[in-house]
């Protein structure tokens, strides 16, 4: 029985990245055919990480800090290790050359890198020639169950509009041009101006919460602000229509569970999306919106089938 190592964080915070290391990981153990551990990536552990990577076979790195990255790829090639680092995000996306530069090194000495879409599979496979690209997307086997104050509200809100819509933010966070990466602004705007559809706001970090407070940004009736720890996977599943609206990305785990939950899906172009979802290009939301909305059952069609990564994950495990 191999012995694999996952390095990442675990919700809370909740995040794309955590949310996807925590699913892994209950597979891995319901399968039973892998001895897997878990290990927190804080900073003490970064210096027990040659002990830590000297006790097992497989070591597998959830992060999105490049010199992490780059410094447990060093460390697995002089130990000897086989070591997976998937790569969270758009490869080549920060503005500090550094940051780049340790990613790209990072991939050049791993053993399998893994990437999320075709833009970063482009670039990482000239780095190193096994790179492959897969899906973030692992259904979850349990969830926990959303508020019952918060499932009421979403129910009052299908109850008073046709259409409700949702979307999230992990974070209040800019792109390296200063743009808002989620575009919540954008949304935001656009459902104070349209009152007769709703809006559920996940922002499980509270951030936008308080931009909003210290600003005095109210909020028109319309919009259902959750900001406390949730599950936004429940949150879609009361939904009509979920809204992806960032200037940057990887492979996201809300559009996955989104279409796998068959919902009309709007996502930005600003990488490859996966089949089935409404792509559009940045500050075209408004109008891609309300053609969906005043042609909802044109667009309210059978989706794709969503393909499950640790499927394939398990298969690199057992061939590594």
């Amino acid at each position: 029985m191999k012995n694999i190592k996952i390095i990442g964080k675990l919700p809370p915070p909740i995040g794309g990245v955590s949310i996807h290391t925590e699913r892994l990981l209950l597979f891995l153990k319901k399968d039973k055919y892998f001895n897997v551990s878990f290990t927190d990536n804080n900073w003490i552990n970064l210096f027990k990480a040659p002990f830590i990577i000297l006790s097992n076979n497989i070591f597998h790195l959830h992060t999105s800090n490049p010199f992490v990255r780059l410094y447990y790829s060093i460390i697995c090639k002089l130990l000897f290790k086989k070591c997976i680092i998937t790569i969270h995000g758009d490869l080549g996306r920060f503005k500090s050359f550094t940051k780049n530069f340790a990613d790209n090194k990072a991939i050049q000495l791993i053993d399998k890198p893994i990437v999320l879409n075709d833009k970063s599979y482009t670039l990482a496979k000239t780095l190193n020639n096994r790179t492959i690209k897969v899906s973030s997307f692992i259904p979850p086997i349990k969830d926990k169950e959303l508020n019952e104050k918060y499932k009421n509200q979403i129910l009052n809100l299908k109850n008073e509009y046709k259409y409700v819509c949702c979307t999230n933010a992990y974070a209040r966070s800019f792109d390296k041009y200063g743009n808002e990466i989620y575009g919540i602004s954008e949304i935001i705007s656009f459902f104070k101006k349209n009152r007769n559809v709703a809006l559920v706001f996940s922002d499980p970090s509270k951030q936008y919460f308080n931009y909003f407070k210290r600003n005095n940004i109210n909020l028109s009736s319309n919009i259902l602000h959750i900001h406390e720890e949730h599950s936004f996977y429940q949150v879609l599943s009361y939904c009509d229509i979920s809204i992806r609206n960032t200037t940057t990305d990887g492979d996201s785990l809300s559009v996955k569970e989104s279409l796998y939950l068959k919902k009309i899906t709007l996502v930005t172009d600003i990488v490859s999306r996966p089949k089935g979802s409404i792509v559009y290009k940045l500050k075209n939301m408004n109008e891609t919106l309300t053609q969906v909305l005043n042609n909802f059952e044109h667009f309210n069609e059978e989706k794709e089938s969503i393909e499950n990564a640790y499927e394939i994950l398990k298969d690199i495990y057992k061939n590594l």
